[in-house]
């Protein structure tokens, strides 16, 4: 694994491990203008959104039920009781722990929530990685995009790059984002795979068309075109990223 040409930046969240590479794109020719940033093109399959486990409906980014991580909506809120086992969902910390443990063995989303906190050592559990990795497994096995992601990223901090990728991709076939992400940059540096600037900017422009703020991003480091470079600054920046309304700022 090439560690000077990746840097890690991590920040996990109540629901699943976000860390991503954070290494700036190397300069290279023919990204191309933005195309169909924020929907449709590059050969990406329609992105599949997980359901509000009440309603069926859309979810809101970050809300989840406590006692087994199926996500929730904005409209529905927490409910008194799991939709899911009719229990009353849990408040304190202990409760909500005892839950997930007992949710894990058949919840691919609950064992992944229950991996993310013996990885930071939330709900008052020891931290504990090889716990973690281990009920990553467990979800990732049945699917779970977010489980495959963690995963994927445990082993790339352990520096084993194919295992890495192997999970990056299976959560990219669900169209994960920072997964996508993440294959761009291993195809960008040449970690686990041979180095390859289309390849990385077709995943770059795909994870983009997916959401991801740090893509787009990159695309407009890769961009040799200033006005076309700016356009995907515009798009990163407008979903939060810094270092691009920095780069709006001085250009």
């Amino acid at each position: 694994m090439a560690k000077r040409a990746v840097r890690w930046a991590e920040a996990v969240d109540v629901e699943q491990t976000t860390r991503q590479w954070a290494a700036p794109a190397p300069p290279a020719a023919g990204a191309g203008r933005p195309r169909g940033v924020g929907g449709g093109g590059g050969g990406a399959p329609p992105p599949s959104s997980p359901s509000c486990a009440v309603c069926g409906g859309k979810p809101t980014e970050g809300a989840a039920l406590p006692c087994c991580a199926r996500p929730l909506c904005g409209s529905c809120g927490v409910p008194r009781r799991c939709p899911r086992c009719k229990a009353p969902v849990p408040t304190s910390e202990a409760a909500i722990a005892a839950a997930l443990q007992r949710a894990a063995t058949d919840c691919a989303s609950a064992a992944r929530r229950l991996g993310v906190a013996y990885a930071k050592g939330e709900l008052g559990l020891a931290q504990d990685e090889r716990r973690a990795a281990q009920l990553y497994k467990a979800a990732a096995a049945r699917g779970d995009a977010a489980a495959q992601h963690n995963l994927g990223l445990m082993y790339m901090s352990g520096g084993k790059a194919p295992k890495a990728l192997k999970w990056f991709r299976a959560a990219a076939a669900q169209n994960h984002a920072p997964s996508v992400y993440n294959l761009a940059t291993a195809y960008a540096f040449g970690t686990g795979v041979p180095r390859d600037a289309d390849e990385a900017s077709t995943l770059y422009r795909r994870a983009a068309m997916l959401g991801s703020a740090d893509a787009a991003y990159a695309l407009g480091r890769l961009e040799p075109d200033a006005v076309a470079a700016r356009e995907y600054f515009v798009v990163a920046a407008r979903r939060g990223h810094r270092l691009a309304a920095a780069a709006l700022r001085e250009g």
